[in-house]
């Protein structure tokens, strides 16, 4: 269990590393979401 979850999040760091703008992307649009949201 602890080697898979380790596996998991290096894997995860490394995918965020490559993709950073990939990942602002994706993310800003549904965080904007949601903050409209709250707001609204």
């Amino acid at each position: 269990m602890l080697q898979t979850g380790l596996s998991l999040i290096t894997m995860g760091l490394i995918q965020v590393r490559q993709g950073t703008l990939v990942m602002k992307l994706v993310i800003l649009p549904i965080v904007i979401q949601k903050m409209l949201l709250v707001i609204v």
